[in-house]
């Protein structure tokens, strides 16, 4: 009787695991959907030599694994120049680094192993360690901490509420550790 109860208790966690890595693979299948269907009804235009993709209130953010793409919400564009410009930089120095490939590996990590607590907090680790460093090589660029802070709270207030791609896009909630660690 108990090695039957055991298989039954087997057979059930690995159905659950199986179920819930479908889930989050559908899931983050979705997100790259509607990543694409943004991308067609995005107006194009181009700030200080970079090409941005133009939203109604997605972004500021990168995505794509394969090509790399900057989308900004057409608000961006009430910004001065310089500031405009600062965000662009932190984006570009996203693909750069390749952090979208990065992110987009991570997701599917955890969507493998989604009982793994521990794969959970470094993805979350990982993803405040590519902010601290886009944020890093921003700033290396002559730029003022305290300005660049300014700006970086001004976006997370005006940042779209709803989360086109939670799997992929950062968090607001590490913007604390971000400014501390520039200042």
């Amino acid at each position: 009787a108990p090695r039957v109860w055991v298989a039954w208790v087997d057979a059930g966690l690995m159905a659950l695991w199986a179920l819930t890595s479908v889930v989050l693979l559908v899931r983050l299948a979705c997100a790259m959907r509607a990543l694409s269907r943004v991308e067609r009804s995005a107006d194009r235009d181009v700030i200080d030599g970079v090409p941005v993709l133009v939203t109604p209130s997605l972004g500021p953010a990168v995505f794509g694994a394969r090509r790399m793409r900057v989308i900004v919400p057409r608000w961006l564009f009430e910004l001065d120049a310089p500031l405009r410009s600062l965000v662009v930089r932190h984006e570009h120095e996203h693909c750069r680094a390749r952090d979208p490939q990065l992110t987009l590996a991570v997701a599917v990590a955890l969507a493998l192993v989604p009982w793994n607590a521990g794969v959970w907090w470094i993805a979350r680790r990982l993803r405040l360690a590519m902010e601290l460093d886009c944020d890093a090589r921003v700033l290396r660029g002559a730029v003022r901490a305290e300005r660049y802070s300014r700006l970086l709270l001004f976006i997370a207030q005006r940042q779209s509420l709803v989360r086109l791609a939670p799997m992929l896009a950062e968090s607001n909630s590490h913007l604390r550790w971000r400014i501390a660690a520039m200042n």
